[in-house]
């Protein structure tokens, strides 16, 4: 079984060359042969994603977007193989509504789950995401997701941006709590020596004036793209060769494909030693809920910043009216009508700075609260239940 997965940066607007970068990709894919495909960032449903979609349909006949919040999770699947259950979960912490610049809310960060019907594994749940915002809660939610997929007897593929290094909290998540295999360490079991960078690569035309830290400076970039995998049973699928892919520049544009390159990893089945198997780790499950409790904290004090601003537009825009109504009376006697209209304008703005404060530190604020400690509830359970 081969697969590949790629972030695609298909932003409306803010990605370059969106549209003809997105057509190449789509023409490049549509050129290839492998079982599933996983993309992330195709945020332009009516236009990039059906255009990549119309145009592997004959590698590719199987294919699904998946839809969340506003604009979508920006998350699509093609395969080979029948898709015969799709199922779209959206984190439970996605983002502060007004940081509308990081975009996290307005596009509902989410995990996919395409199952697809191999025809020698049986039923396979490819698991698709693109992390960004609470990380380590969306690792934990990914990770009880493919538990539970491979609890119902299913291989297990996780594939997609997960914004995270190789020594990272959350990639802990998955290969300790979910027991998933990195496939760059089945890879290296195998005796290949598979590539590992991914993203800021000085390869990457995208890189070039990007603002790096000194890690991506230091190794030539970073490893933020994986692909992981579960099996049950005795037989296991092993990676046995893992590759970066559309590291290439696209002929016609002179530029690189996205600015991450793609994952590329081959699987065979193979017996699964014993020494494989090892019970799941609480570890990385104490260490997600002691951010949780930190976060919870955040959000508090954040509450309490919106509710401020809330009590200040309302002060403001009662001082505006009242200023106005003056300002009207006094007309009659030569006074200026800017005024008045300068302070109806200063009505409207104190009134829609306090509307949004009080959405986001009442409506919102709660919101956030309650869903941090429902994942907190869920986390010490797991911990006393494993223990």
């Amino acid at each position: 079984m081969r697969v590949l997965t790629l972030n695609c940066w298909g932003l409306k607007y803010l990605s370059r060359l969106r549209v003809a970068r997105l057509r190449a990709i789509g023409d490049y894919l549509a050129d290839t042969d492998y079982d599933v495909i996983a993309l992330q960032e195709i945020w332009v449903e009516s236009e990039d994603w059906r255009y990549v979609k119309s145009v592997c349909s004959k590698k590719y006949p199987h294919a699904t977007f998946f839809f969340a919040a506003a604009f979508g999770a920006g998350l699509a699947v093609l395969s080979r193989h029948p898709i015969v259950s799709v199922d779209t979960h959206m984190y439970s912490l996605t983002g502060v509504p007004v940081f509308v610049h990081q975009g996290d809310w307005i596009a509902g960060k989410a995990c996919g789950c395409a199952t697809i019907q191999h025809p020698t594994l049986g039923l396979v749940d490819v698991w698709n995401t693109h992390q960004r915002a609470f990380r380590a809660s969306e690792a934990f939610e990914l990770a009880e997701l493919c538990r539970a997929s491979f609890e119902k007897g299913r291989h297990v593929l996780c594939m997609g941006d997960l914004n995270s290094l190789p020594d990272s909290l959350c990639i802990s998540l998955l290969r300790d709590y979910a027991q998933l295999e990195d496939a760059y360490d089945g890879a290296l079991k195998s005796g290949s020596e598979p590539d590992e960078i991914t993203c800021d690569s000085p390869r990457n035309t995208w890189t070039k004036g990007k603002p790096l830290d000194a890690l991506a400076q230091r190794h030539g970039g970073k490893r933020l793209d994986y692909v992981l995998s579960r099996s049950p049973g005795e037989k296991a699928v092993r990676c046995t060769s893992l590759k970066v892919t559309l590291d290439q520049l696209v002929p016609a544009l002179g530029v690189s494909f996205s600015d991450h390159f793609g994952v590329e990893a081959e699987f065979e089945l193979v017996q699964q030693p014993e020494s494989d198997i090892k019970p799941a780790a609480s570890e990385p499950l104490i260490r997600t809920a002691e951010l949780l409790r930190g976060a919870l904290v955040e959000a508090s004090q954040q509450q309490a910043v919106q509710v401020g601003i809330f009590v200040g537009g309302l002060v403001g825009a009662l001082a505006s009216i009242v200023g106005a109504a003056c300002a009207a009376s006094q007309l009659a006697a030569g006074a200026s009508a800017g005024v008045v209209v300068a302070l109806g304008l200063a009505t409207i703005a104190f009134s829609w700075v306090g509307t949004t404060a009080l959405y986001s530190g009442v409506v919102w604020g709660e919101w956030h609260k309650r869903a941090i400690r429902g994942l907190l509830v869920r986390i010490e359970t797991r911990v006393k239940s494993d223990d």
